[in-house]
């Protein structure tokens, strides 16, 4: 193909791209910043996925914040102020500051029509313990008490207060939250939590998803603006919920983004500028980059949909791999200074471009293999990205591309051509003692290697937030823990039926002090078969002739024709409460969240596949745990009922990919050393992958000489290792690229791949920043064995010759 038509055909290629991306990609383009979204399903149960995904996102709207005065009327007034400026603004679909004093009413009066099948776990068992001279003794002293002003129900409609008692069961646990002027105030009683403080509780709700950005871009200024506002009035905000941890994790990303990219841009500007003296050579190569990204971003658009701004962390690295072709291809002039025309690069340097392109997409394409969906981002957008680079080099470099000054290339290489000339020259002896002293602590440190699996590496580290957070927890004493009770049946009723069983195990934990509370949707919400077995029980105990109702009515001095009508009203019954209903009323407010309702797909093409036509969950979540591994023995037996710890499935989850990771690593380096077998020959194969292989060991020993526990992100990160130092070694290493201009070429390429992997080694992710440190130090060693191996055959030669 001539020169003209490669440029021809790769300019409307990227045209194209461009047109493209301006019309289909660019306005549709949406960024995710969950953290969790990098992580993988649970392919084996996608009902199961659903559920916890749709309980995740309820959960993760939820925000509650405390407002902190040394006084009440301090902290309400500063309260509203807060409250006032997040419910001015669209992302917040509810902001909860004042009680409503008619919700008491408004709630018992949707119960109302259900009362007579509705009993309380505690009145339940009274009456079934035939209790009866306690239960007329409490309804007794309960009318002659002060109690008797907050009753939510009249002595003449239920005497005893049973639906009154049920009413206080089902709400919510209050924790140490107490109504007061209409609000929600927390007194601090303890030295480490600023005894004496007065909190005022603020509930947010947002619109939208978290981790949207169109919703953090709405967010972030409500909250500042709010937090300004209450702090104006001499008040403190402290927080619990995901909405601060996503904005503040999605602030970071997007600063080091920019940050790194920045910093990356400049020094390659730089250095290439310094090294090849054209600004030709550098439009060129930002021309390379700035196609390789648009590629890349429109790639990731129509495969993913979203991009994580994690990837783009990770991927902000691109230009430091990239850039290789451009300069293997530009340093090809060091060769001949003066004399060298850039069509002759295709021919003598085109066949190691193409095989270190081949190298880095084989390392790239095998992150694929593991089920991390941000793990495959990367892979998808770095592969397109070099592909992306490799064309733009091809196509427009030997056309447009016009050599360096002849006496600056000309001094350049003279430098390389003595560093060359010490490299030859290397003893082997020395070599020889380094190379086994190296091994021994290679085998060493290896010994020495520790392995973490921490759910903590995929966010940073926010000591702030978890102070917060801790502070929130100990004041409410009712933010839910991580761990929680999945609950799934064949219909809405059976799952009700199941929390039923579950909660008096529950109960047994929390009268025992191993759990403070739990929130359950059956609380409020009784199961249909629990219902009609409570209006039995009332029948027989309560509203029978000679029950207790009309006993005690009797006692009061009721008229004889009040009590028979009440009887009747009774015996009239009632249809059950279902969940719609429930569901629709205002004391299932705070219940909401935990009903997931239908978890199944309704529109499964393959109903059979599913052990039933429906499936349908709920979540019972637990506050103030004492002792974690109480819980384990809770679901044993119980059919349809799961513990869930999503921190520790999580942490379980990488632990597993860790170990398939690092079989992959050895996997890619037996393909690569066939692929490399294939094109050079058996020996040179095996030779040429000694180099990779060697940094990656080297690399693992020195994490384990210093103490530093390798997860499955550092694993992940050996993967790139290898692809670099096959570059490397393909160039320093065969006989046929020896000289100057490709030690030129893999020196200035490791030294960009340095400064680009170098950057995320300062991120304060921990997992970007073991993938840019593991890159980082493999690619040095890697660099170090293929340039001091690559006198080694040459050596062979001299001897056989």
């Amino acid at each position: 193909m001539s020169l003209r038509a490669r440029l021809l055909g790769w300019t409307a290629i990227v045209a194209a791209l461009l047109v493209l991306c301006a019309v289909d990609v660019r306005p549709g383009f949406r960024l995710e910043t969950d953290i969790l979204a990098l992580l993988p399903g649970n392919e084996a149960d996608p009902a199961e996925a659903r559920a916890l995904d749709r309980f995740s996102d309820r959960i993760g709207r939820n925000a509650a914040w405390l407002i902190g005065a040394p006084d009440f009327a301090q902290a309400r007034k500063a309260a509203s102020a807060f409250a006032a400026v997040l419910s001015a603004s669209p992302a917040f679909a509810r902001v909860r500051f004042e009680i409503d004093a008619d919700w008491p009413a408004e709630s018992a009066a949707a119960y109302l029509p259900y009362r007579d099948g509705l009993l309380s776990d505690r009145m339940r068992a009274q009456l079934l313990a035939h209790e009866d001279e306690a239960l007329l003794a409490q309804a007794q002293q309960a009318l002659y008490t002060p109690a008797a002003f907050l009753r939510r129900s009249g002595p003449g409609s239920d005497p005893l207060n049973l639906f009154g008692d049920f009413l206080a069961s089902a709400d919510p646990p209050a924790g140490h939250a107490r109504l007061h002027e209409g609000v929600l105030q927390i007194e601090a009683d303890e030295p480490d939590l600023a005894a004496g403080q007065q909190y005022v509780v603020v509930a947010t709700t947002l619109a939208g998803n978290p981790f949207s950005t169109e919703v953090q871009a709405l967010v972030i200024p409500a909250i500042e603006a709010a937090v300004a506002a209450a702090e104006a009035e001499g008040a403190t905000v402290s927080t619990s919920g995901l909405t601060q941890h996503a904005v503040i994790a999605a602030r970071i990303a997007r600063s080091e983004v920019g940050l790194f990219a920045g910093i990356q841009f400049v020094g390659i500007a730089l250095i290439m500028f310094w090294v090849f003296r054209s600004l030709r050579m550098l439009l060129l190569s930002a021309a390379t980059l700035a196609v390789a990204v648009i590629a890349a971003l429109a790639a990731s658009h129509y495969v993913f949909t979203t991009l994580h701004v994690m990837t783009l962390v990770f991927c902000s690295n691109l230009a430091g791999i990239a850039i290789d072709y451009a300069i293997y291809f530009g340093a090809d002039q060091f060769r001949a200074p003066g004399r060298w025309a850039p069509r002759e690069a295709l021919r003598r340097i085109g066949p190691a471009i193409t095989m270190s392109c081949l190298a880095a997409l084989l390392s790239y394409a095998l992150l694929a293999v593991a089920p991390f969906p941000g793990l495959r981002q990367m892979a998808l957008f770095c592969c397109v990205g070099l592909a992306a680079a490799y064309g733009t080099v091809m196509g427009w470099f030997p056309a447009l591309l016009k050599p360096a000054p002849a006496a600056a290339a000309a001094r350049l290489s003279a430098h390389f051509e003595r560093l060359g000339h010490w490299r030859e020259r290397l003893s082997r002896r020395p070599l020889r003692v380094v190379s086994l002293l190296l091994a021994a602590l290679t085998v060493g440190g290896l010994l020495r290697l520790q392995h973490a699996d921490d759910v903590l590496m995929l966010q940073p580290d926010m000591p702030d937030l978890k102070q917060q957070e801790k502070r929130v927890r100990a004041l409410l004493g009712t933010i839910p823990e991580g761990r929680f009770f999945l609950v799934r049946g064949d219909s809405a009723e059976q799952v009700l039926q199941r929390e039923e069983a579950l909660r008096l195990r529950l109960d047994a934990l929390v009268a025992k002090g191993l759990a403070r509370s739990y929130l359950a949707v059956s609380r409020a919400l009784p199961s249909q078969a629990r219902q009609a077995s409570d209006h039995r029980l009332l029948a027989e105990r309560v509203y029978a002739a000679d029950g207790l109702a009309p006993r005690f009515m009797q006692q009061l001095g009721f008229d004889p024709a009040l009590i028979a009508q009440r009887l009747k009203a009774f015996e009239s019954g009632s249809a059950p409460l279902l969940p719609e209903a429930w569901l629709a009323a205002p004391g299932s407010e705070l219940f909401r969240p935990l009903w997931l309702g239908r978890i199944d797909a309704p529109n499964d093409p393959h109903p059979a596949a599913r052990p039933h036509a429906e499936e349908w969950a709920s979540i019972v979540t637990l506050s103030g745990l004492k002792d974690p591994t109480a819980l384990l023995p809770v679901a044993d037996g119980l059919p349809g009922v799961r513990l869930v710890n999503r921190l520790a499935e999580v942490s379980d989850v990488l632990k597993r990919y860790r170990e398939r990771a690092l079989l992959l690593v050895a996997l890619a380096a037996v393909a690569s050393g066939l692929m490399l077998a294939v094109a050079y020959g058996l020996r040179r194969g095996f030779l040429l992958m000694a180099a990779p292989v060697a940094s990656c060991l080297v690399t693992l020993a020195l994490f384990g000489w210093l103490g530093i526990a390798v997860t499955f992100f550092h694993v992940v990160a050996l993967h790139l290792v290898t692809g670099l130092s096959m570059e490397y070694a393909i160039l320093l290493m065969l006989p046929q690229w020896k000289g100057p201009a490709t030690l030129l070429s893999a020196s200035l390429a490791a030294l960009l791949a340095l400064l680009a992997f170098g950057l995320l080694a300062f991120s304060a992710t921990p997992f970007i920043h073991s993938l840019g440190l593991t890159v980082a130090v493999g690619v040095l060693f890697g660099f170090l064995f293929a340039f001091v191996a690559g006198t080694l055959p040459a050596r062979a030669n001299d001897k056989t010759s």
